[in-house]
């Protein structure tokens, strides 16, 4: 039997000038509508759940890593600002632990959280403890936590 050549292939889209992220004409950007947003999640930009917004996280973390890389335009950086977008996934994370902690100081008047102590599926102890342990607090966040406690 003699050799065959393979198929040929179809010849290949080609994408269209522009960088990622970027309007290119003719195209409606990807940006959830802005009401969609509030609905999806508590914060406008800063869902936690993913299997109820993983389709959001997932667009947000792209985002993210656009704006990091610098190819996000001006207007996409500014309309998302508008939104109130988290840029930092960690500076949200601390944000969201030091808000239960601050219910639990309003709530008992100290901050000595047991370590097992979970508030609305929060475990609100074991970041108080990460917290007490931490040696890379900034400024402002060891200011927030320095609250006289009752020990």
């Amino acid at each position: 039997m003699a050799w065959l050549p393979p198929p040929a292939r179809p010849p290949r889209r080609r994408r269209q000038p522009g960088r990622p992220g970027q309007h290119r004409p003719g195209r409606r950007p990807r940006v959830p509508p802005r009401t969609w947003l509030r609905k999806q999640a508590g914060h406008p930009l800063d869902p936690t759940d993913k299997t109820t917004h993983g389709e959001l996280i997932s667009w947000l973390d792209r985002q993210r890593c656009l704006d990091g890389q610098g190819l996000l335009d001006a207007a996409r950086v500014s309309e998302l600002d508008a939104l109130g977008t988290i840029w930092s996934k960690h500076a949200g994370a601390w944000e969201r632990g030091y808000a239960y902690a601050a219910a639990f100081h309003h709530q008992h008047g100290h901050l000595a959280i047991p370590a097992t102590k979970k508030s609305d599926g929060y475990a609100v102890g074991a970041w108080m403890r990460r917290q007490r342990k931490a040696a890379g607090l900034t400024a402002g966040q060891a200011a927030k936590l320095d609250v006289p406690d009752e020990l």
